[in-house]
């Protein structure tokens, strides 16, 4: 039986991780089976980490079970959240819009993600992307276009193993056009077509704790905290 069906969590596996969501649903006393068992199965699957996704307040016990596992915490998140069964709320900035892979080309788009967030980092997210959203990955690669300027990439999608949640495995703009209100309206633009192309009822958005930016931009676009969200990660 799959972790999955046995346990009630969510997996998302990448070219070299998996990423178990909804654990903090799993009683504590089924807990620890479930993070053995999770070790025991992909620990076979040439995985190079395990990565543990938790929302809320933490039991001392779960911690110490992490812990004793071999788990170490890696970083604090806060989760977001966007309802699309309203009337969308804003005005679409004109100047800009997302552009598909196809539009733009191949090179012109991971010459922009290799601007916004680094050429390693670029080529590893979009080996994870393909990995992830599986033969219909193209269909989430978008240039940010500003009057005919590429600024920056968009990566909207519906969340691998559900029907309607909307997430952006990636959204960033190239160094020059940060701080200037872009990301607001990159972010807008972002959200319209998970509502209109992907047909999402809700969108689901993650940041660093300490990511001021990206807080302003949630919180300018109407999006409503919902949890924090601990990151725990095993090496194998």
């Amino acid at each position: 039986m799959s972790l999955e069906a046995e346990f009630g969590v969510k997996i998302l596996r990448g070219n070299d991780y998996a990423v178990i969501e909804e654990a903090e649903k799993v009683p504590f006393v089924r807990f620890e089976e479930l993070i053995y068992n999770a070790k025991k199965k992909l620990v076979h699957e040439e995985l190079k980490k395990i990565v543990l996704v938790l929302e809320g307040d933490l039991d001392r016990l779960v911690l110490e079970t992490l812990k004793n596992e071999g788990f170490q915490h890696t970083k604090k998140r806060c989760r977001y959240e966007f309802d699309f069964q309203k009337p969308f709320p804003f005005p679409l900035d004109r100047r800009i819009c997302l552009q598909s892979i196809d539009e733009i080309g191949e090179t012109a788009f991971l010459s922009l993600w290799e601007q916004a967030a680094g050429r390693s980092q670029a080529k590893r997210d979009y080996t994870s992307l393909k990995s992830e959203l599986g033969k219909t990955y193209k269909r989430s690669c978008y240039g940010i276009i500003l009057e005919d300027k590429g600024i920056g990439i968009a990566l909207p999608h519906i969340e691998p193993g559900t029907e309607q949640e909307g997430r952006l495995f990636f959204i960033g703009l190239i160094p020059a056009f940060r701080g200037k209100g872009f990301g607001v309206e990159a972010h807008r633009h972002a959200l319209y077509i998970l509502k209109e192309r992907f047909l999402a009822e809700n969108y689901v958005g993650m940041t660093d704790e300490d990511n001021l930016p990206m807080k302003q931009i949630f919180y300018a676009n109407h999006c409503i905290k919902t949890s924090d969200v601990n990151i725990f990660t095993y090496e194998i």
